[in-house]
C-alpha cells in the first residue's frame, strides 16, 4: 500500500512538472499582444527566451521521433522562403518565422502521440488562453470603448488581442483543446468552452460586430450538438463536404462578388465585404504575374502599396498564392485534404471529430481573415489532425 501510495505520488509529480514545462513552453505564443500594458517588456523578453529554450530543448531530445506529418508542414514554409530569396524579400523574418511553425508542429508530432503528454498539453493550452480571455473580458466591463493605451480610434477599440477581429485566432486554439477535453470529460459543455463561446458572443454584441467570430463560434456550437454528441452526421462525411463547399464559395466571393453580397447584409456589414472585394481584385490581378514564384514575404508598405493593406488581402488562400505561388497553394489544400484520404478504412474517432470541426472553422476563417502573422496558432490545429489520424492508423 505504502508502494502504491509512493507512485501516485510520483505520477502527481511528474504530470505537474510536465505542466510547469509545457506551460513556459507555450505561454509566448498564446500570450495576447497587448499584454505589454501589464508587463514590462524585459519580462515579456524572458518568457519568450524560455519559451524559445525549452521547444530547442524538447526538439533536440526528441530529434529522432519526425511523423511523416511533418514533412509537409517543412515544405509548406520551403516554398514560402524559397520564393522570398527569388524576389529579395524579408528573408531572414521569414526564416524565423518558418522556424517557429516548424518547430511547435513538430513539438505537436511528439506530445499527441503519448496519451499522458496530449492530456496534459490539452490542459495547459486551454488554461493559458483561458487565463488571457478572462483578464481580456474584464477589460470590456473596465474600459467599454477600448484599453486607452492601445486605441486609436474609440470606434474601433483596441484590447488585449488588440484588433477585436484577433480575438478568435488567439482563443481558436484553447477552444479546440476545451472541447477535446469536455469529450474525455463526458461533458457537453463545460464552463471553460462556455466562457469563451460567451465571451465571444459578447463582445459581437456589446463591444463590436464581428461577424466572423460569431459564425465561427455558431459552427463549432453547431458541430458539438450535430456531429459529437449526437451522431446526426458522420464528421469526415460533413469535412468532406465542407472542403468542396468552402472552395466553391471563394471561388464565388473572388471571382464575382456582387452574387455573394448578401451575405454581409445580413450581418449589417457593408455590401463588398468591409472592402474585401477591392483587395481580392487587386491581389488577383498581382498573382495573375507572378502565378508560379509568388512574391514571397514582403514588409507592410509593400503590402499596403502593392495590395492596398497592411495585412494582404483578408484571405489566406490568395496570400498564400501570392506569397508561395500555385505550388504553395497546392501544398495547403493538401494539408487540409490529406487528413480525409488518410482517414478512409479508420475506424471512427470521435477527437478526429473534433478536429474537422475546428479545421472547417479554420478555412472558415481563411476566407475573409488575415492569417499569415498567425499561422502559429492555426497551422497546428490543422497540423494536429493530420498527425492524431496518422497515429490512430498506426
Amino acid at each position: 500500500m505504502i508502494i502504491n501510495r509512493l507512485e501516485s505520488i510520483k505520477i502527481n509529480f511528474h504530470s505537474i512538472a510536465l505542466y510547469g514545462f509545457y506551460f513556459l513552453m507555450f505561454l509566448y505564443f498564446l500570450m495576447p499582444p497587448g499584454i505589454s500594458i501589464i508587463l514590462s517588456d524585459s519580462i515579456i523578453t524572458i518568457i519568450k527566451v524560455i519559451s524559445y529554450l525549452f521547444i530547442l530543448a524538447h526538439f533536440i531530445f526528441n530529434k529522432k521521433k519526425f511523423s511523416i506529418s511533418i514533412f509537409f508542414i517543412i515544405l509548406f514554409n520551403i516554398f514560402l522562403i524559397l520564393s522570398t530569396v527569388y524576389n529579395k524579400g524579408q528573408i531572414s523574418d521569414v526564416i524565423i518565422h518558418s522556424i517557429i511553425i516548424i518547430a511547435i508542429c513538430f513539438t505537436l508530432s511528439v506530445i499527441l502521440k503519448n496519451d499522458n503528454k496530449s492530456s496534459i498539453f490539452l490542459i495547459v493550452i486551454r488554461d493559458i488562453t483561458l487565463l488571457f480571455f478572462i483578464l481580456n473580458i474584464y477589460y470590456f466591463f473596465k474600459f467599454p470603448n477600448g484599453i486607452p493605451d492601445l486605441t486609436i480610434d474609440k470606434s474601433f477599440p483596441f484590447f488585449l488581442y488588440e484588433n477585436v477581429n484577433s480575438t478568435i485566432k488567439y482563443i481558436l486554439p484553447g477552444m479546440c483543446c476545451s472541447s477535446i477535453l469536455d469529450y474525455k470529460n463526458n461533458k457537453i459543455f463545460s464552463i471553460s468552452s462556455a466562457i469563451f463561446f460567451f465571451g465571444i458572443v459578447y463582445q459581437a454584441l456589446n463591444i463590436y460586430f464581428t461577424a466572423t467570430a460569431l459564425i465561427i463560434c455558431l459552427f463549432i456550437l453547431l458541430w458539438n450538438v450535430c456531429i459529437i454528441n449526437n451522431n446526426f452526421f458522420k464528421g469526415y462525411l460533413v469535412y468532406f463536404i465542407s472542403i468542396i463547399f468552402i472552395f466553391f464559395l471563394n471561388l464565388f466571393l473572388i471571382i464575382s462578388p456582387d452574387i455573394m453580397s448578401f451575405i454581409p447584409s445580413v450581418f449589417g456589414k457593408e455590401n463588398n465585404f468591409s472592402g474585401r472585394t477591392i483587395l481580392w481584385s487587386n491581389i488577383v490581378n498581382l498573382i495573375l504575374k507572378e502565378p508560379i514564384t509568388g512574391y514571397g514575404y514582403i514588409d507592410d508598405l509593400k503590402s499596403a502599396r502593392l495590395i492596398g493593406n497592411f495585412y494582404g488581402s483578408h484571405n489566406y488562400f490568395l496570400d498564400t498564392f501570392f506569397q508561395r505561388g500555385i505550388f504553395g497553394l497546392f501544398n495547403l489544400m493538401l494539408l487540409i485534404v490529406y487528413p480525409l484520404i488518410n482517414s478512409i478504412n479508420m475506424k471512427s474517432s470521435k477527437i478526429v471529430d473534433i478536429l474537422f470541426g475546428y479545421v472547417i472553422a479554420c478555412q472558415l476563417l481563411f476566407m475573409v481573415e488575415p492569417v499569415y502573422t498567425k499561422e502559429f496558432l492555426l497551422l497546428p490545429i490543422i497540423f494536429s489532425l493530420m498527425v492524431i489520424i496518422e497515429y490512430n492508423k498506426n
